[in-house]
């Protein structure tokens, strides 16, 4: 894989692999823009796809890898991959520290991606999942309160927000 490098002023939007810059485009397609040239081509999500696991494997920084695989989540969410997203997701959350801002905007994303499908009680459910998975974490907890509220389950919901506050 080539040299890897994510500008500052647009880290969070796009990313260089092998000279190449990534920008997300249409929803269904991503746009490769040679970066000394400025010529621009279509690339398939697959290529993309590919081109963040190149960025994650390429940085030895735990940030780096995370944010190159939540980029690979949200282009699997734009190409209707939802559950190979969620595994993504999953491993953000996994690596992101207690509370901190790309833990809040993951499980935000997550929860965007379930509402859009019209899924709360899957939101619920997986939410739920990565609060079992890890029990230390009143963020999931608080979030899987909501989600359960949301889909109707008041009582469940009652449970863990007691849990949350007896614990806080």
């Amino acid at each position: 894989a080539g040299a890897v490098a994510a500008q500052p002023a647009i880290a969070d939007a796009y990313f260089i692999v092998d000279g190449v810059l990534l920008v997300p485009s249409d929803g269904r397609t991503a746009t490769a823009v040679a970066a000394t040239s400025g010529e621009r081509d279509v690339v398939t999500f697959d290529l993309a796809l590919d081109y963040c696991g190149k960025w994650r494997d390429a940085t030895n920084d735990a940030y780096g890898k995370a944010m190159a695989t939540l980029r690979r989540a949200e282009l699997l969410l734009g190409s209707q991959r939802f559950d190979e997203a969620m595994t993504e997701m999953a491993a953000v959350l996994k690596v992101s520290a207690d509370d901190s801002w790309l833990e809040r905007e993951t499980i935000a994303r997550a929860e965007q991606a379930h509402r859009q499908r019209g899924n709360a009680t899957g939101w619920a459910k997986w939410i739920g999942a990565q609060a079992d998975e890890h029990p230390a974490r009143l963020n999931f907890r608080r979030a899987h309160s909501q989600a359960l509220a949301a889909a109707g389950k008041t009582d469940e919901a009652l449970e863990v927000l007691t849990e949350v506050m007896r614990r806080s």
